[in-house]
């Protein structure tokens, strides 16, 4: 008689405890991310959200990011976070919490993959003889939970165009998670033919989509190969085309960066350009400094005080320098402390443990996934929170593991409980310090006051403020700002030409103009300063003049449709009615929800003849803008021109109820620059 094969006794009831402790950890690390990151959820946009999302055309549809060869120009490489973007776009407009809500998903699920990286990477055949591989549950919350809840990730999630960091750095987990949980088929031989090249082509995939994130992604694969040989061993020659597969990778971003439909020079030309970003710094000048910047992002992942946006970072000319001194020490202790975990774990020197090599490859992500951004490739900006995202993770892992080891030396039998204990301890220290650093967020005013306390000598903190204060109509301080930035670099065209919109919005139009050529000299291809200099002189009974500025906003910038509407007042300013109209619906066709676009057509289509087109026109207008004066007025006289008195009479009361509440309050003027 043939019985059925049955579990050891006490196998199912383990398996189903180790499930629910999967779920329970994964909601532990989800419920300490919502409380962090609640607060952030109404934040609004700031500094490069601006330019980015609030004023990128090519986000508003899915099908224009993907359709038009100028938006695959633009930052090829991010295509797939721009995706995400004009989702968000396409379902909530441009309300920051839709946005925001994605961030924290992304910053959940990136801490929730740690957990079961770690899980997965004390089944591997190296690793599952370590004494703490049966607490891998509670080893991979300590990171994950730490992670999720560290304040040096707010800006990498608060701050909302960093997605870019976060969702690259979802996909590079993923592939990650992918990767070892294919591995480990393969090894086991538990998967089917058709699985495993369908793992691999999820790997691969992952990979792709993480490069076309942002561009630390490149070292992914990098990543990949060390957890090879860290859990797996060193690849024989069967592996050799997969390790093909997964090296060619590495072209995806130097293709997306450097044309290649050109001379030989041009590429070369190309391929220098897209190693630097937006600044000639020596590449040892900035090598040098990377290693007092990576000191800081030590300093801060241990001791997170002084948080700063915008740090003002003097670039290191000698490694004798203090800061470069201490960034070097930290460096090199942790390279040893891998070195001898890998040393230690490999040979097997009692009382070492497998786990060791899991604190090695945690540091050893660490230092690969900063290469890009701390390495030979100068940036303008030396330093920013947000690059230390991806990295951090791989020692948030090395230190949940050192934690477990620790833990088992003392208590062998508590592991779980006191590393789980530890972890929720630490993870509430940290949830106070993201909350705090949250509410800094969440008034663009607080945040630039924040930045301009910590970097006083550094310029663009002085004019981000002044540029916030100018959103909200407070002129004086505003110009305060400006003045403080200008005196700090007299080469700043952003604060000249907010200085300009901020005196045309004050009504002192010769200052505004004056500010305004100042900036164009400094930026004579700006189309923000450009048509900024054409609405002033529009203002000052300039038309003519303006035109040209204009039609050069236009050009560098035609997906702007607020530089068409200024385009169009001015042509038929000069009686160049039928352009006027051309200029104008085009604008309607970029932002048909635009009320300057359908109040001035409306002027453009009466000056035509058209009374009953620029009746709808107005109306259009004030449906979209109530409070539009002008609207208001001009619908007043084109309807008395087709005889309704009354109706006349009543649209032009209400332009002058609101043209005299309007000069009581202050009138907005032009969007100030970023």
């Amino acid at each position: 008689m043939l019985h059925p094969v049955t579990e050891p006794v006490g196998t199912r009831d383990r398996r189903r405890g180790d499930r629910r402790a999967v779920v329970l950890g994964l909601a532990g690390i989800a419920l300490f991310g919502l409380a962090c990151y609640a607060g952030a959820l109404q934040g609004p946009f700031v500094f490069d959200d601006l330019p980015e999302i609030v004023e990128n055309p090519n986000i508003r549809r899915l099908g224009a990011l993907f359709g038009s060869l100028e938006a695959w120009r633009h930052l090829p490489v991010r295509v797939v976070g721009y995706a995400t973007f004009a989702v968000n776009h396409g379902l909530g407009g441009l309300a920051p919490a839709g946005y925001h809500a994605v961030n924290v998903a992304i910053h959940v699920g990136c801490a929730m993959l740690v957990l079961v990286l770690v899980r997965l990477v004390f089944e591997t055949p190296r690793m599952r003889s370590s004494r703490i591989a049966p607490q891998s549950t509670a080893i991979g919350f300590v990171a994950g939970v730490a992670f999720v809840a560290h304040p040096l990730q707010t800006q990498g999630v608060t701050y909302v165009v960093q997605r870019f960091a976060s969702l690259a750095t979802l996909f590079y987990l993923g592939a990650a998670v992918a990767f070892t949980w294919w591995r480990l088929g393969v090894e086991r031989g538990s998967l089917s033919r058709r699985g495993r090249m369908g793992g691999y082509a999820l790997v691969l995939c992952l990979v792709v989509l993480a490069m076309r994130t942002k561009e630390v992604a490149f070292t992914a694969p990098i990543v990949l190969v060390l957890l090879e040989v860290a859990f797996f061993g060193w690849p024989g020659r069967s592996a050799l085309p997969r390790l093909v597969l997964l090296g060619a990778t590495l072209a995806v971003i130097p293709l997306a960066l450097v044309r290649a439909d050109g001379p030989r020079a041009t590429l070369l030309v190309d391929a220098a350009a897209a190693t630097r970003v937006q600044t000639d710094m020596g590449r040892v000048d900035y090598l040098r400094t990377q290693v007092a910047v990576v000191g800081r992002y030590l300093q801060l992942l241990v001791l997170p005080a002084g948080q700063n946006l915008d740090y003002d970072f003097p670039i290191v000319r000698s490694l004798l320098e203090p800061r470069a001194v201490a960034g070097a020490v930290a460096i090199a202790a942790l390279l040893v402390a891998a070195g001898l975990s890998w040393w230690a774990a490999r040979r097997r020197i009692p009382p070492a443990d497998p786990a060791l090599l899991l604190v090695a490859f945690g540091i050893a992500w660490f230092f690969v996934a900063l290469s890009v951004e701390s390495g030979f490739i100068p940036i303008v900006d030396v330093i920013f929170e947000h690059r230390a995202y991806l990295p951090s993770i791989g020692l948030f892992m090395a230190g949940a593991a050192a934690l477990g080891l620790v833990v088992h030396r003392f208590a062998p039998s508590r592991v779980a409980l006191v590393a789980v204990s530890l972890g929720v301890l630490v993870a509430a220290s940290e949830s106070v310090a993201t909350v705090r650093r949250n509410e800094v967020w969440s008034d663009p005013v607080r945040l630039w006051r924040d930045v301009v306390a910590k970097s006083p000598r550094k310029a663009r903190p002085h004019h981000n403020l002044g540029a916030v204060l100018l959103q909200r109509g407070e002129l004086g301080e505003a110009r305060e700002q400006f003045m403080l930035a200008i005196g700090l670099d007299r080469e700043y065209t952003d604060a000249w030409m907010n200085l300009g919109v901020l005196e045309m919005r004050a009504g002192r139009l010769g200052l505004a103009i004056e500010a305004l050529r100042e900036a164009s000299r400094l930026d004579p291809e700006s189309a923000q300063v450009r048509g900024n200099l054409g609405v002033a002189l529009l203002k000052s009974g300039s038309p003519a003049e303006a035109i040209p500025h204009l039609r050069l906003a236009v050009s560098r910038a035609p997906g702007q449709s607020r530089h068409l509407v200024h385009l169009g007042a001015a042509l038929e300013e000069v009686g160049a009615v039928d352009e006027a109209v051309s200029s104008l619906r085009r604008a309607i066709q970029l932002d048909p929800d635009l009320p300057d676009a359908h109040a001035n057509l409306g002027i453009a289509l009466y000056r035509t003849g058209d009374v009953d087109g620029a009746i709808a026109e107005f109306r259009r207008a004030i449906a979209l803008d109530p409070r539009h004066v002008e609207a208001h007025e001009n619908l007043g006289i084109a309807l008395g021109r087709l005889g309704r008195r009354q109706e006349a009479f009543e649209m032009m009361s209400t332009g002058m109820r609101l043209r005299a509440q309007q000069a009581s309050q202050g009138t907005p003027g032009v969007p100030p620059g970023r």
